[in-house]
């Protein structure tokens, strides 16, 4: 989200490019994030020990799903050049 925050930003991704999936997103966003922040919210005091360890492992699985993304990306398009080859 950073990412796109950024191209916005800088004009590299115009507005109307994502409008379409940014609509479907505002839709649901009721639904897929109030429900953690809840209950993260009546968890609090039995995570306040354990923060950085929950901050660490989101930023782990965070890295870890942008390198599988991207080496699928990668597979992906090695595939699809082989195909264009036959």
């Amino acid at each position: 989200m950073i990412l796109l925050l950024v191209a916005l930003g800088t004009g590299l991704v115009k507005i109307n490019w994502v409008s379409a999936a940014a609509d479907l997103h505002f839709k649901h966003m009721i639904l897929l994030f109030i429900p953690p922040i809840v209950g993260i919210f009546f968890k609090l005091n039995m995570l306040q020990g354990q923060i950085w360890k929950l901050i660490v492992v989101l930023i782990i699985s965070s890295l870890l799903g942008l390198l599988g993304t991207g080496y699928t990306a990668e597979l992906y398009e090695k595939f699809k050049k082989g195909e264009d080859e036959c």
